[in-house]
């Protein structure tokens, strides 16, 4: 009933720590470097109206529905991040973003239940340093000069998809809700490349989607008070770009050094909120 303009922001901090070990004449050598990239904001804005002598609802959103990044600096102590000439990957570095704008309607087929629609599209940014998309520079035994991984530019994308929505009110305080967000498709993230001497390298393109969502939840609100639990199941391995892992391999056999994928598993996400309305 009526008009509900929202905005949100949200701070998101992972704690990511990278190991490896190779071996030596003396014995395996490890080490680990912990992630230095912080906190990344989250934002969020929403418009809502309906009427209530109507039985539609509508909306307006736009959200920053995914992000992630890390910040690995070149490291002496963990071979992974050796310094590219001494065959490590030196500083590993990455930065995706995703602006997902919506357009909802929900209907009440009756006092109880409700069903809501909506189309999405995207936009997204992806840098990447090195470049794991694209081939080495191989050294010289190997036929190249040794330049190694280039670092890319800042790619954009552009994508669609939508979702679908349940929500029953037992009118005694505890709700119930569903969802079933398809997949977001994209089309191809087209990188520009460069070695870390500033010299040109081959460019390279990739598509990558955003993974299906399906999601339960239950809510209770009473008087001033609002409890939820949610239960959200990702299906990354059936997304592209995120299902594939392992060397690429060129015509003769021979890995070309590029990675297919990013090999990421399915996830499932437990989220409980509780909201406490002091004041009108």
């Amino acid at each position: 009933d009526g008009s509900i303009l929202k905005f949100d922001i949200g701070a998101f901090s992972s704690s990511p720590e990278l190991y490896s070990t190779v071996p030596t004449p003396q014995g395996p050598f490890s080490g680990s470097t912990e992630d230095d990239r912080g906190i990344s904001p989250m934002p969020a804005l929403a418009f809502a109206w309906g009427d209530k002598d109507s039985k539609s609802t509508f909306g307006i959103s736009a959200f920053g529905i995914s992000g992630f990044g890390v910040t690995f600096p070149e490291s002496s102590t963990n071979p992974i991040n050796f310094p590219q000439s001494q065959g490590g990957f030196g500083r590993v570095e990455s930065d995706y973003m995703l602006l997902q704008v919506g357009f909802t309607w929900a209907i009440a087929l009756s006092e109880k239940f409700s069903i809501g629609f909506q189309p999405n599209f995207n936009y997204a940014s992806l840098e990447l340093e090195p470049n794991p998309l694209a081939s080495p520079d191989f050294p010289p035994e190997m036929g190249g000069t040794g330049k190694g991984y280039p670092k890319s530019d800042m790619a954009t994308a552009y994508g669609y998809g939508g979702q679908v929505g349940l929500f029953f009110d037992s009118q005694t305080g505890f709700k119930l809700g569903a969802s079933y967000k398809s997949p977001q498709f994209f089309s191809e993230f087209d990188f520009k490349n460069s070695y870390l001497d500033g010299s040109s390298a081959p460019g390279v393109s990739f598509t990558m989607d955003y993974p299906a969502i399906y999601s339960v939840g239950i809510g209770y609100s009473k008087g001033i008070i609002d409890l939820a639990l949610d239960y959200r199941y990702v299906d990354y391995e059936g997304t592209e770009g995120f299902e594939k892992s392992g060397w690429a391999f060129a015509d003769n056999g021979f890995p070309t050094g590029a990675v297919n994928g990013f090999g990421w598993q399915n996830i499932s996400i437990l989220s409980a909120g509780l909201q406490l309305k002091a004041i009108n």
